[in-house]
Parts: structure tokens; sequence; C-alpha cells
């Protein structure tokens, strides 16, 4: 009973979808799960939001629209905007959904890639809604977490611990290191899987004509010999101070070390008026920019799959969210800093459809906190030489030296890293097994693989004990990546 095209995947995001201006981790676990999951025998397929992806009253209904178009052109899936109601509880729409599903003799599966804050309140009254009706068994809930600890406040877990633990049937967590963190919490570790995220790996191929092509694309100078490149947001936990006080130490120094140019991908870029004030740091190093060797783009491959037939969608997309085309963006910059100039250091084509690692030598990714660290992935699978920090999962993914080096943060953690940029030689010699075991385990096809075959594994143990299995009493063993 119940093969895998008799399943309804049903994926809840707490973040807008297919896009959002925070570039989140779990929007690209959904996209993954939903690209490949008919390679993987799932019949129907849906995404359910709680915020739409602009909240500009003028341009809110055109957004959800071109949304809806793009993820049922690219994905085949619906997607729906009213998952809750207030305060995260599901709403009338979500449960006559569930109930159809039910009554069309498929089994829902509801993975909630937020189970937190008002995330566990949905998981909290979906449950009770299957137990008052008499049909929890005819359903799964699925907590997907892509955090740490250490993101939430106390009355975060009381509220996770109040409302999801023994409510679920199984969680499904992004690395050993979120697996131990969530366990210890919910206190069942027995009944969570560390799933490591993935990436489409056609993606990070580097070849020698493509880094030359973006490379023209950005508009960086085009006589460099290492270009450095960060991808993520300019927050303090992903480092940005470290990265800003890097980039200054080769801004002062630019005669020194003018063969060295960066790449900064952030989705901070589009919006000015939020723009955290570290971004100013960065426009401020005029000799880079002036030279053509510091460039912001918004790296969009992981929405379009650098499929040029959705480029223009998802662009569109984030112009309503920004509020400004890239032409008039630059221009904003310049009058909010009041700093001419400051709209070169924008990339030529400010949307990049492909890895902005692919165009890069060298990687840095100075994370105080990493659950995962997709950002990390992508730097070795595109060949680059990754400089990164020993936190969260990071040491989970990667420990040859040949691949990259990984520091302790501290205080003069920048140096470092200025140092090992400048002393690096080959970048791409010398590749060892490792990078290639990494390429496999890390793709995306290995992860959504390994979700399907959990929750086949799983549906098959609920159907068996003929009740609402929830997480007491489970046993099944923790699979990480087994193949």
């Amino acid at each position: 009973m119940y093969p895998m095209n008799e399943i309804s995947a049903v994926h809840i995001s707490s973040n807008p979808f297919p896009v959002t201006k925070t570039f989140f981790g779990q929007t690209f676990a959904i996209l993954s799960l939903l690209h490949l999951s008919e390679e993987n025998g799932i019949g129907r397929k849906s995404v359910w939001c709680t915020h739409h992806p602009v909240r500009e009253p003028r341009f809110l209904e055109y957004a959800d629209t071109v949304s809806m178009e793009i993820v049922q052109r690219q994905l085949r899936t619906t997607l729906e905007y009213d998952a809750d109601v207030k305060g995260g509880f599901p709403s009338k729409k979500f449960f006559d959904f569930m109930q159809g599903e039910i009554d069309s003799g498929y089994m829902p599966v509801v993975y909630h890639h937020y189970p937190l804050d008002t995330g566990a309140h949905f998981i909290g009254a979906l449950h009770q809604w299957g137990v008052d009706l008499g049909i929890r068994n005819k359903f799964m809930i699925v907590p997907y977490f892509h955090t740490l600890l250490n993101y939430h406040s106390n009355s975060t877990l009381t509220d996770l611990v109040d409302n999801v633990a023994g409510n679920y049937d199984f969680a499904i967590m992004v690395s050993e290191a979120a697996k131990r963190e969530f366990g210890s919490v919910l206190r069942n570790d027995l009944n969570s899987y560390a799933v490591l995220n993935g990436i489409n790996m056609q993606l990070y191929t580097p070849t020698g004509l493509l880094k030359r092509a973006l490379r023209k694309e950005v508009g960086l100078r085009d006589d460099l010999k290492k270009v450095v490149c960060f991808a993520g947001r300019l927050s303090p936990d992903k480092g940005a101070a470290t990265l800003l006080d890097l980039v200054s130490k080769f801004n002062k120094n630019s005669r020194k070390y003018n063969d060295v140019g960066f790449v900064i991908a952030s989705s901070f870029v589009l919006e000015p008026s939020c723009a955290p004030s570290i971004f100013k740091g960065f426009l401020q190093m005029e000799r880079l920019i002036k030279e053509d060797r510091l460039k912001f783009v918004i790296d969009i491959s992981k929405y379009t799959f650098a499929d040029e037939s959705v480029r223009r969608d998802y662009e569109l997309l984030l112009e309503m969210i920004s509020g400004y085309s890239p032409e008039n963006l630059k221009l904003v910059y310049d009058m909010k800093f009041n700093m001419n100039g400051s709209s070169r250091a924008f990339g030529d084509k400010l949307f990049l459809n492909w890895p902005v690692q692919i165009l890069s030598d060298i990687s840095v990714q100075p994370s105080k906190t990493e659950a995962f660290g997709l950002a990390v992935v992508e730097a070795i699978a595109s060949g680059t030489y990754l400089l990164t920090n020993a936190v969260g999962g990071i040491p989970e993914i990667f420990s040859s030296k040949v691949l990259g080096t990984q520091f302790i943060p501290s205080p003069g953690v920048a140096q470092e890293y200025m140092d090992a940029i400048n002393s690096v030689q080959d970048v791409r010699s010398g590749v060892p097994d490792e990078y290639f075991e990494i390429r496999k385990k890390f793709s995306e096809k290995q992860m959504v693989a390994n979700v399907c075959r959990i929750t086949r594994r799983r549906i098959r143990r609920k159907l068996s004990l003929g009740r609402s299995e929830t997480s007491h009493g489970a046993t099944e063993k923790c699979l990480l990546n087994k193949t």
C-alpha cells in the first residue's frame, strides 16, 4: 500500500517561495526536493508558503502569479501562499487540502522546513487536527531542521518541545551537528535522520571558457591572477566583519597585491533601505572599486539551475522585491551613502545565472556558525581553494588541506585569510580523491534519494503498526547518506 506515486509530498516553507531576498538554505533544499522528486517516483507534490514573495501591495498579486507560473513550468508543482493564519496555525484552506488528498487515496507527507516559532504551532495544530478526526494514521508530519540551536531563543525551544516533541513521525536534520543539538532538545535522537544537503553538481563543473566569460560579464579586470569570492548574507553569523576586514587589507595594499580581485555574491544588495551598515564599508574600498577588482553580484543560479528560459522571471521577481531595476539600484546606493563612483562596485550584469564560484580561484566563507555550510560544498565542488572556519557542520564536509584550510575564529583571523590567499599558488593542482567523494556525497540527487528512501521506510513502518506512530518509541537508526 502507498507506493511512492501515491504519496503527496507537501512542503511547508516559512520563507517566500520560489525566491527570497535572504537566500536561506531551506528554499534551495525545497527546490532540489521538487526538482528531482519525480525521478524518485513521487507522483504528487506541492508547496505551501506562510509569506508572499513580494509585500509591496502594488506588486503583490502580479508577483504571486509570476511565482506560481514559474513553479508550475519549472518544477511541475502546485504553489499556494496561505498555508497558515495568524500565529502559524494551519488555515482552513490547508486543512481542506489535506482532507482532499486523503479522500483521493493519497498519503500526505508534510515536510515543514522551519519547525520552530510559528512552525512549531503549525505542527502541533496539524497533529491535533488528525487526532480529533481520527485520521492521524492517514498522513505524516516531518520537521526538517536547517539551523543550529544557537540561532534560537529559549522561548523558541520551549515552543518546540511543547508543540513538536511527540507529535511528528520522524525528523530530518541537515547535518550531524544539527542532529545532535536538536536531538538533545526533542529527547528522541533515535527518530531523527541526518541527511546532508546537496547541490546540482552539473552547475559546479568549471571550464576555462565559462570562467573567462563570466568574469567579463561581471566586469572584473581581465588580467587578475586570483579572483576570490564570497557567497552568502552579509550578516554577523556569516562572518561579514571578517570579510570586510580582509577586503580592507587588500584595498590598503592594492599596489602590492594588484593581481587579486573579489566578487561578493549577496542578496543584501537588493534592498538599499535595509542594507546592513557594514555594506557601506565595502563601498568605501575605493582603490579596488576603481580598478575593477571588487564587484557585487546576485547569484540566482540555485533558483534557475542556469536555465536561461526562467532567468528573466526570477530577475523580475527580485526587482519587485527590491523596488528598483539593476540600473537604478546602483544610483540609489550612490545617493544613499553620498559616494560618487560606488556604483562601479556592482557587476556589469548584476544577476549571475551561473554559480559565482565558477569564475573564482579561491572561496572565503568565514562563518561564525553554520548548521551545514552549503556555500562550502559549492566552493569545493567548483574546484576553488576554500578558506573557511571550523565551526558547526563544516568539519563534517572536508578534511583535505589540498581542498582548503579551516581556521579557528579569532580577532586576527582576517590576516590569516590574507596570508593564505597570497600563499596559494596553483589552486587547481593535485586534486585528491576526497574532491570526487564530496561531489558524489553532496549531490542533490543523493540528498533527494535519501529523503525519499527514509520516507518510504517510515511509511511502511507506520502502516505495519496500524496506528499513528509519533516520535515516542521509535528505534530506527540514523541514516547519513547511506546508499
